[in-house]
């Protein structure tokens, strides 16, 4: 047993001892794979992952709290992880990601208070579903060729009607009208920066008119880390360019931080290095910056494009 796993193990009975919970469900066993944990796996995949706890039997006690308690289940890691993965593969459209894992308790290592009444020792298996790529997840029934939509609600696994099926749907599309709001301030922000402050001279290159002006200008980088991680939005949006963009922003931020500080020592470089003309050598930065603010406004053009044509799509439908 490694340290990773302990942690993970102490994790487990925290979950435990509360009670079942949105993104939480527990099983006594494994005999109910078809009409409960494949259910359940879905509704998670359907919104934003969930963890399913087998060998863990729910109670309420006087008070009325209700916590979970190790039952005493004891299972065969490769024929049920087997049994699973083939069940995933037979009913459930798309394909859905989660992890898989077995942990064994014994009273004498935890606390007596995780056990259900004489139970000395137990094994839980942890099914780790991820929020799915492609919304939304059904399961299908090949018989009559079926196709059963769950989600998770206060109460549990529910079947979700047409509607609800639009708001998974449309879950996504207030993601990307997000973004959407974003990228037109960036977008606007640097063509007027561009037509505004840039001139072009006779000799092909591109300068600033008024450098120190631009320097006031805040070029905060777009939240991509967490839309980023967002791996089922990958099917609608071009995630490599979107990659490229939050470099870029960091990249520009960086370079203006760079030029502050050498415009504020300008007399500094005058004294310490009187044989460089200092308006050409900024004048050299100048253009790599025009480089990349052309980049980004071509890039973030096409990522709009993508996001108008998806917006539509999804209000055609």
């Amino acid at each position: 047993m490694n340290k990773n796993q302990l942690i993970i193990e102490k994790d487990i009975i925290e979950i435990i001892k509360q009670s079942e919970q949105m993104e939480i469900e527990f099983k006594s066993n494994f005999k109910h794979l078809d009409d409960e944990i494949i259910p359940t796996m879905v509704a998670f995949a359907n919104q934003k992952g969930g963890k399913i706890l087998i060998g863990i039997q729910e109670i309420t006690n006087v008070d009325g709290n209700q916590s979970g308690k190790i039952n005493g289940f004891i299972g065969s890691v490769d024929r049920d992880g087997k049994k699973l993965e083939n069940k995933i593969k037979e009913k459930v459209r798309p394909n859905i990601f989660y992890n898989f894992h077995n942990f064994d308790f014994i009273d004498n290592k935890f606390s007596k208070e995780i056990f259900l009444n004489n139970i000395k020792k137990g094994m839980i298996y942890v099914i780790d579903v991820k929020e799915a790529n492609e919304k939304p997840v059904c399961i299908y029934h090949k018989k009559g060729n079926k196709r059963e939509f769950i989600i998770r609600g206060i109460k549990g696994n529910e079947p979700v009607e047409p509607s609800k099926m639009r708001e998974i749907i449309f879950d996504i599309r207030y993601e990307f009208e997000s973004l959407k709001d974003e990228f037109e301030y960036h977008h606007k922000n640097i063509l007027e920066i561009m037509n505004k402050h840039f001139k072009k001279y006779k000799d092909g290159h591109i300068y600033f008119q008024d450098f120190k002006q631009i320097l006031l200008n805040e070029f905060a980088t777009i939240n991509l880390d967490l839309f980023l991680s967002k791996s089922y939005l990958r099917k609608y949006i071009d995630f490599e360019r979107l990659k490229i963009i939050r470099n870029d922003l960091r990249q520009l931020n960086l370079l203006f931080d760079v030029l502050r500080m050498e415009y504020s020592l300008k007399g500094l470089y005058d004294k310490l290095l009187p044989n460089v003309n200092f308006k050409e050598y900024m004048n050299r930065k100048h253009h790599g910056i025009w480089i990349l603010f052309h980049r980004l406004s071509l890039d973030i053009k096409y990522i709009l494009d993508e996001i108008n044509n998806y917006i539509k799509k999804i209000n055609q439908e």
